[in-house]
């Protein structure tokens, strides 16, 4: 998102149910990615910040060097 873009978001009038339609619609999705998507998201609207944090520290440090060894992307940047 560019800079202008970022500006010029406003929070409170993103409609988060046609972004999940669209989500539906839009990506290669089983019923079963749909139903865990939608569980993330009531998931994560009733989790305290006390409640993420927690979760987070569950997760404990990432080890560097699993994550050097992580696949990337290469090749020209992608555009639309």
């Amino acid at each position: 998102m560019s800079e202008d873009a970022a500006d010029r978001f406003d929070p409170a009038s993103f409609d988060l149910d046609a972004f999940m339609t669209q989500l539906e619609r839009d990506l290669p999705t089983t019923p079963e990615d749909v139903a865990a998507l939608r569980r993330a998201r009531e998931a994560s609207l009733t989790m305290t910040p006390a409640a993420y944090g927690a979760f987070l520290k569950m997760l404990g440090p990432a080890d560097i060097e699993t994550l050097r060894a992580r696949p990337v992307f290469s090749g020209p940047p992608f555009e639309l």
